[in-house]
Order: structure tokens, then sequence, then C-alpha cells
């Protein structure tokens, strides 16, 4: 008996080549390299920061959002998810060119200890590395939580004070 041959969908046979990193046998793409040898070869997560700074306020539980606005956010939310995200650098759309675009396809929040004052965020990004070929890898961001005052706390806590002018 013979082997069966794999079939196409136009019912030609399919021809698979060798990778030119590794060797071993591939259906063809543009890079004509195996996912494996691609992803060791090319860093999807480059330009994507690590680590970010979110600052809470101690007394209200709001968090800061931009120039004065403050959210008020549960923990694991998607409100505070949506913050987080605007926060990480190189995440945002700027003016690259079209070969260089970040795709974030997937977030997911990472358990941490609630008096670690951290948050982690697992997020799995998109990036088209040599002609056509897209990669996808998983990266964990972390956000230290930093406390600092409202403008609200801050005037609440100043009411006791006093203000004099000696001449």
């Amino acid at each position: 008996m013979e082997d069966p041959q794999p079939v196409s969908a136009s019912g030609g046979t399919m021809l698979n080549i060798l990778c030119c990193m590794c060797g071993i046998p591939i259906a063809p793409n543009p890079s004509n390299t195996c996912a494996s040898c691609l992803a060791t070869q090319s860093d999807v997560t480059r330009g994507i920061s690590t680590e970010a700074t979110l600052h809470q306020c101690r007394g209200c539980q709001r968090w800061h959002k931009e120039a004065g606005k403050w959210i008020g956010c549960d923990l694991e939310s998607r409100e505070l998810m949506a913050l987080c995200l605007s926060n990480v650098s190189g995440l945002k759309t700027g003016k690259k060119s079209s070969g260089d675009k970040i795709r974030l396809v997937d977030a997911g929040w990472v358990w941490t200890e609630p008096h670690s004052m951290r948050l982690k965020v697992r997020l799995t990004v998109q990036r088209e590395v040599q002609s056509g070929t897209i990669l996808q890898q998983s990266m964990v961001v972390v956000f230290i939580v930093r406390n600092q005052q409202c403008i609200e706390c801050q005037a609440e806590f100043r009411q006791g004070s006093w203000k004099s002018l000696v001449q």
C-alpha cells in the first residue's frame, strides 16, 4: 500500500519545505522559518514596559487617571484594567510604521496579595515580525501602587488649619 499524501484544497499535493534555521519540515510561509525558530529570533514584546506606577488616594480609595482626574474603581474591575492598560507605554498607538504595530489580544489579572501594593496584568500581544508572519506572546506587567491624596481629600484634611497674614 502507498502512504497517503496530504492534499490541499485545490486538489494538488501539499509540499513541505525545510526551516531555514533548524531544518525541520514545515508548511511554506513567507519567512520560511518554523514558529519556534522565529520566536527565538524576534521579541514580540520589545518596547512594552513591564513595570508602571499607579496612584491611589488612601482616604477615598479612588485612582488617579490624568491631570487631576480621579476615578473610583474596585480591584480587578474593567475600569481599573482600562486605567492600567492606558499607563503601559508601548501599547499606545502613535506615529509608528504599520509593520511595527502591536495588537493587544488579551489582558487578564494575575492574583497578588492585597497588602503587597502591586497589581499584575498578563498581556497577550501580537506583532507582525517578517513580511506577513504574525507572532503572539504573553507577558506580565507589574503595577506598583503608590499612595497620593486626591484634591478633595487634601481640602478635607486642611479644614482644621489656620491661615494668617502678619504685617
